[in-house]
C-alpha cells in the first residue's frame, strides 16, 4: 500500500519518517529549512514571528513592522516626531538650512522643515530669484529685462525661432514659438504636396492634399488635367486616359480610353460607336450578336461561317454558360 509523504514548505523535498521536522503555521519544514525568511538564519531559541505568512526572527520582525525615521532610515523606538507626513527621531528632525535640531514649532517651505530665521531667508531669496531671473534659462538678469506676456527674459533669448535674429514688437507667435513676420508666414503657410515648398498665394486642395495650382497634375503623365477633370485611383489623381488605363477601361477596337457610353461585352469594354461587327463593320449597339473567338459578329455574318466553326463556337458558348450557372449555385 502506498503511503502519502509530506513535503517541506520551503524546498518541497520529502519529509521522510524518522527524520526530525519542524511544524509552524500549519506547515512542515526540514530542520535545515526552518529559517528566518528575511535573514535566512536559524531562529534564536526557536522563537519566530508570523508576518503575512512569512516566518521572521524577532530582530527582523521588529525591523520590518516598526516605523522608520524619514531622515536616517533607522527604526524608531520610543518617542518620535510626526511631521511632513513622515516620522523622525527627535534628534534627526533638523532645519534643512542650518541643520539645527528643531524643537517645537517649525515652518515648511518646498516640503522641507525650517526654523523661522532660515524660513524667512529662503522665502526672501526665492522671491528675489523669481523677480530677477529669466523665465527661459532661470538665471539672474543683469540689467533691464525684456518683458513678454508678463514674464521676464534676457534680451538675447527673445529671438526668432527660425532665423534666430532679434525680434521686434511686430513678431508673431505660432504653436508657442515666436517668429519674425517673414518667418511667421513661412511656418504657417501650407506646404505643396508635390514640390514640398510653402505656398504663398492661391492654392488648390485635392484629395485632402494642398498644391500650388500649377502642380495639380496627373500622377502618371504629369499633364495638367483637361478641363479640370480628374479621377482618383488608390489615393492618386489621374487624368481620364490613365484612369481608364489603370482600371482597364479601354475600347476593345480602337484600344483608346472608352469615351461616351460604354458597351460591356465578351469581357471587354467598347466605345459605343466602335462596337461593330468584325466582318461587315455594322454597328451592333442594341442588337443581337455572336462571339467569334472574342470578336463580335452580327447574326447574318455569323451564319456565313462554316458549319463546323459555328458548331464549335456554340458548344463553347454552352460550356461557358454551364460553368456560369454552376458557379452561381
Amino acid at each position: 500500500m502506498s503511503r502519502i509523504v509530506s513535503t517541506c514548505a520551503v524546498c518541497s523535498g520529502a519529509l521522510l519518517p524518522g527524520v526530525p521536522a519542524k511544524f509552524a503555521l500549519g506547515k512542515q519544514f526540514h530542520e535545515a529549512c526552518f529559517l528566518c525568511s528575511h535573514c535566512h538564519q536559524p531562529f534564536p531559541d526557536g522563537v519566530f514571528f508570523d508576518l503575512d505568512g512569512k516566518l521572521l526572527c524577532e530582530a527582523d520582525f521588529n525591523d520590518l513592522v516598526s516605523d522608520k525615521c524619514h531622515a536616517c532610515g533607522k527604526p524608531i523606538e520610543g518617542p518620535c516626531v510626526n511631521a511632513l507626513d513622515a516620522k523622525f527621531h527627535a534628534a534627526c528632525f533638523k532645519c534643512h538650512l542650518c541643520r539645527e535640531t528643531l524643537k517645537g514649532a517649525f515652518l515648511k517651505f518646498d516640503a522641507k522643515p525650517y526654523c523661522r530665521p532660515c524660513h524667512d531667508k529662503v522665502v526672501s531669496d526665492e522671491r528675489t530669484l523669481i523677480a530677477t531671473s529669466c523665465q527661459r534659462c532661470k538665471k539672474p538678469i543683469d540689467g533691464t529685462p525684456f518683458i513678454y506676456r508678463g514674464a521676464k527674459y534676457h534680451a538675447h533669448h527673445f529671438n526668432c525661432s527660425l532665423c534666430k535674429l532679434e525680434l521686434t514688437p511686430q513678431c508673431k507667435e505660432h504653436d508657442g514659438k515666436l517668429y519674425c513676420p517673414e518667418d511667421y508666414l513661412r511656418v504657417t503657410a501650407p506646404v505643396c504636396f508635390a514640390c514640398k515648398k510653402s505656398i504663398f498665394g492661391p492654392s488648390t486642395t485635392l484629395l485632402g492634399k494642398t498644391f500650388h495650382p500649377e502642380h495639380v497634375r496627373c500622377a502618371k503623365c504629369e499633364d495638367v488635367f483637361p478641363d479640370g477633370v480628374f479621377y482618383e485611383w488608390h489615393g492618386q489623381p489621374l487624368c481620364p486616359l490613365h484612369y481608364h488605363e489603370a482600371t482597364g477601361v479601354r475600347c476593345g477596337r480602337c484600344l483608346q480610353v472608352v469615351r461616351g457610353n460604354i458597351v460591356d461585352a465578351h469581357g471587354k469594354k467598347w466605345c459605343e460607336d466602335h462596337f461593330l461587327c468584325t466582318a461587315c463593320d455594322k454597328s451592333l449597339a442594341g442588337k443581337e450578336f455572336c462571339d467569334w473567338d472574342g470578336r463580335p459578329l452580327c447574326t447574318p455574318c455569323f451564319g456565313k461561317l462554316p458549319l463546323k466553326v459555328r458548331k464549335r463556337l456554340n458548344e463553347h458558348r454552352l460550356q461557358v454558360e454551364k460553368r456560369k450557372r454552376a458557379a452561381g449555385k
